[in-house]
């Protein structure tokens, strides 16, 4: 999985069997661009959850209007290893047949960001990843 760019404007990511996702239209310039996905992709590589779902985490969380903070970041970080640790529990047997990303981490963000400041434990954020995964799958048995 790596950062990859098109033109002067377009930032996307590229996984072996995947299609394209595009992350950004940016006004970066190609170099610029070149250096900007440089750097991800060294802090993406070897990560223990996929660097999407904690995007994705992040713009959940936004959308309740609650700033990210470095210690949010952190706790989402922690969201998204779980995610991962579910996702090859819950959905590597017979495949996810939605897109989990917008399907479970970035609602299971704006739920987190929802919760009362200090009350949300990564069990709470556990038991409520397991709730959605297992009901979006059943819409699909």
């Amino acid at each position: 999985m790596e950062l990859r760019t098109y033109g002067t404007r377009n930032v996307f990511l590229a996984q072996p069997g995947r299609y394209h996702e595009q992350l950004a239209a940016t006004a970066m310039t190609p170099q610029q661009a070149e250096e900007f996905a440089t750097v991800v992709n060294r802090a993406i590589r070897d990560t223990d959850f996929d660097p999407i779902d904690l995007a994705l985490l992040a713009a959940g969380w936004q959308l309740a209007d609650v700033p990210v903070t470095i210690e949010v970041g952190e706790f989402l970080t922690n969201v998204a290893r779980m995610l991962h640790k579910l996702f090859e529990e819950l959905c590597t047997p017979d495949g996810y047949p939605g897109v989990f990303g917008y399907e479970i981490a970035e609602p299971l963000g704006a739920w987190l960001a929802e919760r009362p400041k200090n009350r949300c434990e990564l069990a709470d954020a556990e038991r409520q990843a397991r709730e959605m995964i297992q009901a979006e799958m059943g819409r699909f048995a």
